[in-house]
């Protein structure tokens, strides 16, 4: 790491070795500093991070880049559920479903979408309530 890689692939790897986030990120933000096109960094940082915030901004810039990762999508959409964009959650559980290679997943993650409105329901319902 000392010398300074310009290699966004070799930075990225570098930084899904590495067990401590602090010291991943700043290595995934100089990846994706160099190529801001590169998903995996994007994705990885957001894994990396405890901040739901911006796990949810790196892992949508994430699955902008690379529309094709299914499975992304998918912990993208539950992500959203889980806090409470929903709009965004069906939106993502649709991508998913078109990523999807087989429609067995496909079938998956529409099912999971056809429930986001009871879940917003639910919430609304919890915040009033409240």
């Amino acid at each position: 790491r000392a010398a300074g890689s310009r290699n966004v692939v070799a930075l990225t790897e570098y930084a899904v070795m590495e067990k401590d986030p602090a010291k991943a990120i700043p290595v995934l933000q100089e990846a994706v500093s160099i190529d801001p096109k590169y998903a995996q960094a994007h994705w990885f940082w957001g894994e990396k991070t405890a901040d739901p915030a911006q796990r949810l901004e790196q892992w949508k810039l994430a699955t902008g880049l690379a529309p094709r990762k299914y499975e992304w999508w998918a912990q993208y959409a539950q992500l959203c559920v889980d806090q409470k964009k929903f709009a965004e959650a069906g939106r993502a559980w649709v991508a998913a479903a078109q990523a999807a290679p087989d429609a067995a997943h496909r079938e998956q993650y529409l099912a999971a979408r056809s429930v986001i409105d009871q879940q917003r329901l639910e919430a609304d319902l919890g915040q009033r309530i409240d």
